[in-house]
């Protein structure tokens, strides 16, 4: 076996090369100072990976770093998990330093590993015992690294997967993947459940999952991994296709036919894990909570079971059918839109005004009121943009990777900067100059792999948007509020009646509000019912009154 690890050597030593020293060093740890502790782990941890000791020694100093190790890095993951992209200096700092700590402690499993086979002198840990608690502490941190990815919305590159798999393989090699080992929960887990845990979680598409979807679907990989079975030839069950996993490759798992005959090649045998989520989908729609179904505290209804049919779909169906984006390129002069966000841009790129106009309009901006508590007066003035830019605000130029009438993915390099984005976050698209602009959701946006670039993909919001202004009562409280807001109108080819988009927090049945459009007309609406939440929006039906 050969992980390209650091070569050893006594020339700079750890603080600890035993037990006894490394749980002295570690009573000093400064735990109340999550950035210095994490700086001394990773230090340390480097050390001890270019340093020469018995697997069996490094493995016991490597479990007792195991637990500081997660507290800090669950403390750090904080600062960059579901983030805006791209993330500023000091989270891309955050997120390296914790992958990097990561990386650290794999490769000090991997030379557990690597040396288990030539045998262990402590008597109380066999070669096989070794080899095995450290083939899964490695796989178990691999997971870690890629389940933190996918919480900053970064797309996994290569290497991860060719590192994987060799783990994995190795495990096999050595007749240890099945050898069931203490995990952290204090039950029994094997290499080959973490790892197919892994592969799990990436077939479940994480870059289109919101945070806590995401920690959801990643908690029953875990729980569920057992009743997967890794096989060398596919599953004699035609009912439940097996994803395919190529042990040679830098790819994760994906449903393949008609592939050619190959030693590296393995397949997950789904059958059971099918049987037991589509039991689970049954007695959520016969009323079961999701609690008693053991689906996760934070679960509720009617998400959770949307969630589990999309997830049942993704393992035990042959994955999702994409039937927004079909790789169609657009077709008139060069792939490229220009993009808008936040309700002010979107709002001038569809109406062309920065502010409406004090002429006895009902909207004004809140920079505005406070202008009028302060001064009496207003006191900022608005410019039209020129060339058709926002002033204020930035247009930005995206490539059209793949695009349709539903729905577009969308590249950009990262220089020069553009306005941080969100997955869930309501956006503004102008495919062609010249034409109008479309509204859509952000359904995700994710940093590539080389980090030079983000990617994302828009689902547009069916008919042509008009830009209104919006005025109500607040909720409760009798305070004013104002606000740019949102007109899509019936589309009845599509079967998608009138409705509007409103601020995030806006929405509350049987609410009346007053509306003026781009023909001054004020109507008041009452809102009738939520269609879809965004991080910055709501869209609502509502009836003219």
């Amino acid at each position: 076996m050969d992980f390209g690890l650091p070569p050893l050597s006594t020339e700079k030593l750890p603080d600890f090369t035993d037990e006894d020293s490394c749980r002295e060093w570690l009573a000093g740890l400064p735990l109340t100072n999550i950035t210095l502790a994490q700086t001394r782990l990773m230090r340390q941890l480097n050390l001890l990976n270019r340093y020469p000791l018995r697997a069996d020694e490094r493995l016991k100093i490597l479990e007792l770093l195991r637990d500081p190790v997660d507290f800090v890095q669950d403390q750090c993951l904080q600062r960059y998990a579901g983030r805006p992209l791209p993330l500023n200096t000091v989270e891309q700092a955050a997120f390296d330093s914790s992958q990097a700590l990561w990386q650290e402690l794999v490769t000090g499993y991997l030379h557990c590993l690597q040396a288990a086979p030539g045998g262990a002198a402590d008597a109380s840990l066999s070669p096989h015992l070794v080899a095995s608690l450290a083939a899964t502490r490695a796989l178990k941190a691999m997971s870690i690294i890629y389940l933190d990815t996918c919480q900053a919305n970064f797309l996994t590159a290569p290497t991860f997967w060719r590192q994987l798999h060799m783990i994995f393989h190795a495990a096999e090699e050595l007749k240890i993947s099945q050898l069931p080992v203490e995990d952290d929960a204090r039950h029994k887990t094997t290499a080959a459940s973490v790892y197919i845990e892994v592969l799990l979680l990436a077939a479940a598409i994480p870059s289109e999952l919101g945070l806590k979807q995401l920690r959801l679907v990643a908690d029953w990989a875990r729980r569920w991994s057992s009743r997967v079975t890794v096989l060398n030839k596919p599953s004699d069950d035609h009912r439940t296709p097996s994803l395919c996993v190529d042990l040679s490759s830098d790819q994760t798992a994906a449903f393949q036919h008609h592939l050619a005959q190959s030693d590296a090649l393995r397949w997950l045998e789904l059958s059971g894990l099918r049987k037991s989520i589509k039991k689970r989908l049954v007695l959520l729609a016969q009323g079961e909570s999701p609690q008693a179904l053991n689906l996760g505290k934070g679960c509720e209804q009617p998400a959770c079971e949307a969630l589990l049919k999309r997830i049942y779909q993704c393992w035990c169906k042959g994955g999702l059918k994409d039937d927004a984006v079909k790789g169609r390129l657009a077709q008139r002069g060069k792939p490229t839109c220009h993009l808008a966000s936040g309700f002010d841009a979107i709002h001038y790129g569809l109406t062309g005004q920065v502010g409406l106009k004090q002429d006895g309009s009902i909207y004004l901006r809140n920079r505005q009121h406070e202008e009028i508590a302060t001064f009496g007066r207003i006191t900022t003035h608005s410019n039209e943009g020129r060339n058709g830019e926002l002033p204020g605000f930035v247009l930005e130029e995206w490539r059209i990777v793949e695009q349709d009438a539903t729905a577009l993915r969308l590249e950009r390099p990262l220089i020069p900067p553009g306005k941080p984005l969100v997955g869930e976050q309501l956006v503004a698209v102008r495919v062609h100059d010249g034409e109008g602009f479309m509204l859509g959701k952000l359904a995700w946006v994710a940093m590539s792999a080389s980090r030079d670039a983000l990617i994302a993909r828009i689902k547009l919001f069916p008919g042509k948007p008009e830009g209104i202004s919006i005025h109500g009562s607040g909720s409760g409280s009798g305070n004013v509020q104002d606000s740019r807001g949102f007109f899509l109108p019936n589309v009845d080819q599509l079967g998608e009646t009138a409705s509007m988009l409103i601020p995030s927090g806006w929405f509350t049945a049987s609410r009346i509000l007053s509306v003026e459009v781009q023909t001054k007309d004020m109507r008041q609406v009452r809102l009738d019912r939520l269609v879809e939440r965004g991080t910055d929006f709501e869209r609502v039906t509502f009836e003219w009154l």
